[in-house]
């Protein structure tokens, strides 16, 4: 009887490191798939889901606000899992958001022109 539960819990740790294994194996994959390029857009979204670079804080008219409401492990995962085509996109709505705020700060007046930026 004693052999028979030393092979289960064998065979249970063996199953857990396998599977264990297996995720962080994944993982690297996931990594290891990214081009250079994509992974230095996957760094400067999560970058921009820490704060606004315009305002340094969590403005609510911006695109990303309820993701910086997230907490750190769902941010890093939900950037993790978005394509090439997804962190592209965020990052030119944040260029044209960057541009529409510098451009309010220098001219005020041109505030309507900004808008259509």
């Amino acid at each position: 009887m004693k052999h028979i539960l030393i092979d289960i819990a064998l065979s249970y740790l063996c199953v857990s490191f396998g599977v264990t294994f297996l995720f962080l194996g994944l993982m690297f994959f996931k990594e290891w798939r990214r081009s250079g390029n994509e992974k230095a857009n996957e760094l400067k979204v999560f970058g921009l889901t820490e704060e606004c670079p315009a305002e340094h804080g969590n403005p609510t008219d911006c695109h990303l606000h309820a993701i910086r409401e997230m907490s750190l492990r769902e941010r890093c995962g939900l950037v993790s899992e978005l394509g090439s085509a997804d962190l592209i996109k965020i990052l030119t709505l944040h260029e044209k958001c960057l541009a529409r705020k510098k451009l309010k700060k220098a001219v005020p007046e041109m505030e309507s022109a900004a808008e259509q930026i």
